[in-house]
């Protein structure tokens, strides 16, 4: 599996991606999503209504991959964001087993909008008990190599 270790929104801004995933959870209060990873506040500031709208989508359908709308590039290239929940709480560990069904409803959503390129930060954190092996275990029988992987530097 390919990693690459960048400024997640550097790389956003000058590669071209069809869509950014943001790593999300399920929680949902007063009809906004809890948005506390650092790539979701990123694009909150960026989309303010987005808490709202994944908010929306969490409390019809439930937690799962969600485009969620769409930024511009300074290429001037529409990339659109998607959610890609790896816990279900906020306060929660990541979930082996959240992440894994995630990963495969991206590739689904990928298939369906026919995109070719795809940029998802790792999706544990430093103190979750998954380590990078661990995710890259998981993830090797299924991978895709339009996603790429990116560790925040």
């Amino acid at each position: 599996m390919d990693m690459i270790q960048k400024d997640i929104w550097k790389t956003l801004e000058y590669g071209y991606f069809d869509a950014v995933c943001i790593i999300t959870n399920g929680e949902v209060s007063e009809g906004s999503a809890t948005m506390k990873t650092y790539t979701a506040t990123y694009i909150k500031d960026m989309f303010p209504t987005i808490d709202s709208i994944l908010g929306d989508y969490l409390s019809r359908y439930g937690i799962r991959v969600f485009k969620l709308g769409i930024i511009k590039s300074k290429e001037d290239i529409n990339v659109h964001i998607v959610s890609f929940p790896s816990k279900y709480y906020n306060k929660d560990k990541s979930n082996i087993q959240l992440i894994y069904h995630s990963y495969k409803e991206l590739i689904e959503l990928m298939n369906k909008n026919k995109w070719y390129k795809v940029l998802l930060p790792i999706p544990i954190e430093e103190d979750d008990p998954i380590t990078e092996a661990d995710l890259f275990s998981l993830l090797y029988p299924i991978y895709d190599k339009r996603i790429q992987l990116i560790k925040h530097k």
